[in-house]
C-alpha cells in the first residue's frame, strides 16, 4: 500500500481501502460505547443499591455535584483539551477543517462522561462517544496517511459509529452523519459511514449480551382516532421544543455570565443535585425510568422520592410535568457547567415523559383509551426530531433502540408533525425578531 496514494491525492479513497478502515473504526468505537455504558450503569447500580425506592433519599443531593466537580477538576488538571459540549466541537472541527483530532480525546471523553453521567447529571452519553469515535477514526487515518477528504469521512464514520453503538441503532447512526454532521453525499462516503455505524452497533449489541437498553413490545391500536392523537402529540411536542430550547439558552446564558470558571460547576452541580433529589427519575441518562414507562409501570416516576409509594395519579402527573419543565435547563447545565455529557438521549427522555403524560391526560379528560406506553414510545421520536431538527435520525433511533419496528409508522407521523411545528415556530420567531 503506497503512502502517496493515500496521503497526496485529493480524491476520496476507493471502497476497497475505505471500507476496511470503516470496519476497524466501527469495531473500536462499538467497544468504547459498550465500555462507557457499562461503567455508567456500574456507578448507577452501586449508588442505587444504597438507596431505598420507597423512601426519600437525601444522599441523591450529593452525587450529581460530585460528578460535575470531579469532571471539572479532571478537565483542568488532567485532560489536555476541552471535551465538554462534544457534538458542537465535533461539528466545528468538520466545518472548519480543524483536523487532526488529538488521540487523547478517546479516553478523556470516556472518563469525563463516566463521572458526569454515572454520578447522576441529567444528560446522555452519546455526544462524548461520538467525539471519541471521531478521534478513533482520525487516529486510524493518520496511521494510514490518508488525504484530507478521506480523513473527514473517517472522522464522520467514527462519530456515526458512536451514535449507532450507543443507541444500538445502525440506521440512526448513519442519519446522524448525514443530518447533523452533513457528510458529503458521495457513494463511497455514505457506504463507509453505513458500514462503520452498522459495525459499531453490532459490536456494542454483541458485547452487551444481544439485549436492548430499552425495550417496547406492546401492540399499537391502528385506528383513525388514535392517529389523530398521534398527530396532536406531534404538534404539542413541536411547541414544547421551543420551551426546551428557551430553558437551555437561559441556562447557558446564566453560566456565561459568571466571572470565575470555578463557579460554573458549583452552581450547576447544586442545581442538578436539587433536581435529582426532588425528582430522582432525572438521575443519569434516564433509561431506567424510560424502560418502566414503556413497560406500563408509570408509578415508578415517584420511586426514591418524597412521593414514593403514592397511588395518586395527580402526584405522578405533577412529577412528570416537573421533569418536562426542567429537563432542558439541566442538560445545558451538565454540558456547559463542567460536565462531559450528551444532549441526544435527553430528548428521548423528554419525549417519553411527554407522550406518557399526554396519553394519561387525554384518557382522563376525554374518556379515550390511548395506551400510555405506546405514546411514550411515539413521544421519544417526536421530541428528538423537534429539538435536534433531525427527523430521520430520530425516527430510526427510536424504533431501533426500543426494537419497536412495528411502531415505525406512528413514530414517523409524530416525528414529522413535531419537526414541522418546531420549524414553523422557529421561523415565526426569527421573523418577529427581524421585524
Amino acid at each position: 500500500m503506497n503512502k502517496d496514494s493515500l496521503g497526496t491525492a485529493h480524491k476520496l479513497l476507493p471502497l476497497r481501502l475505505l471500507v476496511p478502515m470503516a470496519l476497524m473504526t466501527g469495531v473500536a468505537t462499538g467497544a468504547g460505547a459498550w465500555l462507557l455504558k457499562w461503567l455508567c450503569h456500574l456507578l448507577h447500580g452501586l449508588i442505587f443499591d444504597l438507596l431505598h425506592p420507597d423512601t426519600f433519599n437525601w444522599s441523591l443531593l450529593l452525587w450529581p455535584p460530585a460528578g460535575i466537580l470531579l469532571t471539572f477538576l479532571a478537565g483542568k488538571y488532567l485532560f489536555r483539551q476541552q471535551v465538554s459540549d462534544a457534538c458542537a466541537r465535533l461539528s466545528a472541527h468538520l466545518r472548519n477543517d480543524r483536523l487532526p483530532l488529538s488521540p487523547n480525546i478517546i479516553w478523556e471523553t470516556l472518563c469525563g462522561c463516566t463521572l458526569t453521567i454515572g454520578l447522576g447529571a441529567s444528560a446522555g452519553t452519546e455526544s462524548p462517544i461520538a467525539y471519541s469515535g471521531a478521534a478513533m477514526g482520525n487516529s486510524l487515518g493518520r496511521i494510514f496517511g490518508v488525504n484530507a477528504r478521506s480523513m473527514r469521512v473517517l472522522v464522520a464514520c467514527g462519530a456515526g459509529a458512536g451514535i449507532g453503538a450507543i443507541f444500538k441503532s445502525p440506521i440512526g447512526g448513519l442519519f446522524f452523519v448525514l443530518e447533523i454532521l452533513r457528510l458529503e453525499l458521495s457513494t463511497n462516503a455514505v457506504t463507509a459511514a453505513g458500514v462503520a455505524s452498522l459495525t459499531g452497533a453490532l459490536t456494542a449489541y454483541v458485547l452487551s449480551g444481544c439485549t436492548p437498553d430499552i425495550h417496547y413490545s406492546a401492540p399499537f391500536p391502528p385506528d383513525p382516532h388514535t392517529y389523530a392523537a398521534v398527530i396532536l402529540l406531534g404538534i404539542l411536542t413541536g411547541l414544547y421544543a421551543r420551551w426546551y430550547d428557551f430553558c437551555s439558552d437561559k441556562a447557558i446564558a446564566m453560566l456565561s455570565g459568571m466571572r470565575h470558571a470555578a463557579c460554573k460547576p458549583v452552581v450547576s452541580g447544586a442545581i442538578l443535585g436539587l433536581a435529582v433529589l426532588i425528582m430522582p427519575g432525572l438521575y443519569g441518562d434516564g433509561y431506567t425510568l424510560m424502560s418502566h414507562l414503556l413497560d406500563g409501570r408509570g408509578s415508578f416516576i415517584a420511586s426514591y422520592s418524597a412521593w414514593a409509594g403514592t397511588h395518586s395519579m395527580y402526584a405522578l402527573l405533577a412529577i412528570a410535568a416537573g421533569m418536562l419543565l426542567v429537563k432542558g435547563s439541566l442538560v445545558a447545565l451538565a454540558n456547559n457547567g463542567g460536565g462531559v455529557a450528551g444532549d441526544f438521549s435527553p430528548t428521548l427522555f423528554a419525549g417519553c415523559i411527554g407522550g406518557w403524560l399526554f396519553a394519561i391526560v387525554c384518557n382522563s379528560l376525554t374518556g379515550t383509551t390511548l395506551p400510555p406506553a405506546s405514546f411514550a414510545c411515539i413521544g421519544m421520536g417526536a421530541a428528538m426530531a423537534a429539538i435536534l431538527r433531525a427527523p430521520l435520525m430520530a425516527i430510526f433511533i427510536t424504533v431501533e433502540a426500543t426494537m419497536a419496528y412495528s411502531m415505525l409508522l406512528p413514530v414517523s407521523v409524530a416525528a414529522l408533525a413535531a419537526f414541522a411545528t418546531a420549524k414553523i415556530s422557529r421561523l415565526k420567531q426569527h421573523s418577529e425578531t427581524d421585524g
